[in-house]
């Protein structure tokens, strides 16, 4: 699929994938660097900022994020959360009460 799509657009007189990409969607090279450097800095620090609430409610974790859903489990406090496998999400972490704080 990867190939057929560099064949197509080398046919189609482009040199990547990316050149036909940014002029079919009329988007400069430096406006959409701009976008993703502008998100990916927002991203980053989102990320951050939820790996330190992990941390504040659950302690010291290696993999902070692997335990999000643990996390939510903690925040709701027995309440049924949406898309969750169980309505206690205390018992979804793999770790488990006794060994949560270095899984």
């Amino acid at each position: 699929m990867v190939k057929a799509r560099r064949l197509r657009c080398a046919a189609r007189g482009y040199d990547t994938v990316l050149s036909s990409t940014f002029t079919r969607c009329r988007v400069g090279q430096s406006a959409a660097a701009a976008y993703l450097d502008s998100y990916l800095h927002q991203a980053l620090a989102s990320h951050a900022g939820l790996e330190t609430e992990i941390q504040q409610a659950l302690g010291r974790l290696r993999r902070l994020a692997d335990h999000f859903g643990y996390y939510v489990g903690a925040l709701a406090r027995g309440k049924n959360v949406p898309l969750s496998a169980s309505t206690n999400a205390w018992n979804t972490c793999s770790c488990g009460p006794s060994t949560f704080v270095w899984c």
